[in-house]
């Protein structure tokens, strides 16, 4: 059984895995304060097969509220550059954060630190990846509401 966790109340409720990596909370906890139904959203070792900005993830929230970011990535064979964006709608408007732009990455496996976010409903959340050199980036990401 997959289990949410409400992290300010350290708190593990049951919960039910669906499509697309999202888990749904199955019970509301004790404080009766409500958690958002759309808890994570992933994908892992997308193979970034061109050049091209390639969207490993994307969500749309249901919920306004804060959101963390989780990446993760490793690069093949020879060095190459990276670039990594998240794109999503706050109340001031859209928003794009390059948390990684145009590095030259050795070969080697990368964990960023979590990126929190606050977004509204009124567009996705989307993690772009870009690789200098096709088929040599496996790249993972993970949008976790708080």
């Amino acid at each position: 059984m997959a289990y949410g966790r409400r992290m300010s109340e350290g708190l593990s409720l049951p919960a039910t895995p669906t499509q697309a990596g999202t888990v749904e909370v199955a019970a509301a906890p004790p404080s009766g304060i409500p958690v958002a139904a759309d808890r994570m959203v992933g994908n892992t070792e997308v193979l970034l097969s061109s050049t091209s900005p390639t969207t490993v993830v994307a969500f749309t929230p249901q919920a306004t509220g804060w959101y963390e970011v989780l990446i993760y990535f490793r690069v093949v064979t020879a060095a190459t550059a990276v670039t990594i964006s998240i794109s999503y709608s706050d109340p001031s408007g859209s928003q794009t954060n390059t948390v990684l732009n145009n590095a030259t990455m050795s070969v080697n496996s990368y964990s960023m630190n979590p990126i929190p976010i606050y977004a509204t409903t009124s567009s996705s959340i989307s993690v772009q990846f870009t690789a200098g050199t096709a088929n040599q980036v496996y790249a993972s990401a993970l949008i976790y509401a708080r």
